[in-house]
């Protein structure tokens, strides 16, 4: 319901905004993620038991959507704030017992897993190529996240929470081939001993008006972290589209 709530309001944009807020950008996107290799996790991360929610569970098809306003200062400098709230469930019968954050999960019980990981993103991009057709950004990331991975079954429910921001490096990419096509990338990311993050997507767009523009494509999450307290591994591939409504398009044109 959040979504088409929020496809509407973009779709009405054009309506309520002048050529006096030629600098703003938005975009949606929503779609499915339908497949994960491996989210593992261990609660305490050297004495917890391992558990795949999607080996050692059944990974369900879950929608999600994301949200992305932005401003442009001139025509190279980019700010923009983005909210990305996932969550994806497994469940099925443990095949073992599972220690997990202090609490037993006793083999042969059906038991569900929900992994959420939302987060709220800030964005500096500078363009270091801006044309007409061609432009490429690189900046950097303030990434506030709010994770949990539950696990519950008919007797046992705890999950591990872990808040914190993390720094990323940022690049975008937009290519106009022909009066219509797109071809379109971003990504935002970082390593570190203690963990990693990526969020990438990679796919072409449509142009329908100079200022409005549609996309489809492949986005993958990967990341994990590594300590004491826990320890997740984890791989998410999402198909998605989305709509696109930049006013900078059309002063460029």
């Amino acid at each position: 319901m959040k979504a088409k709530v929020l496809f509407f309001v973009l779709l009405l944009l054009p309506t309520f905004w002048s050529t006096s807020y030629g600098q703003f950008f938005a975009d949606l996107e929503t779609g499915i993620v339908f497949s994960s290799p491996y989210n593992q996790v261990r609660a305490p991360g050297k004495t917890g038991t391992q558990i795949d929610l999607t080996k050692d569970l059944q990974l369900q098809k879950a929608w999600f959507y994301r949200v992305r306003l932005g401003y442009t200062l001139g025509k190279r400098h980019k700010i923009s704030l983005l909210a990305a709230p996932l969550s994806v469930k497994s469940d099925g019968t443990l095949d073992k017992n599972v220690s997990y954050n202090g609490e037993l999960y006793q083999q042969g019980k059906n038991t569900e897993g929900t992994f959420m990981f939302d987060t709220y993103r800030f964005t500096y991009a500078y363009e270091i190529i801006h044309s007409n057709r061609f432009r490429l950004g690189v900046g950097a990331t303030a990434l506030l996240r709010n994770a949990s991975v539950r696990l519950q079954n008919p007797t046992t429910n705890t999950a591990y929470d872990n808040r914190g921001i993390v720094p990323l490096l940022h690049y975008d990419l937009w290519w106009n081939p022909t009066r219509r096509l797109l071809i379109l990338s971003e990504a935002d990311g970082s390593y570190a001993n203690a963990g990693q993050a990526f969020d990438v997507f990679a796919g072409i767009g449509y142009r329908f008006t100079p200022i409005i523009s549609a996309k489809a494509g492949y986005r993958v999450i990967q990341g994990g972290t590594r300590g004491d307290n826990v320890y997740i591994s984890s791989w998410l591939d999402f198909a998605s589209v989305g709509l696109t409504i930049d006013w900078r398009q059309k002063e460029d044109k």
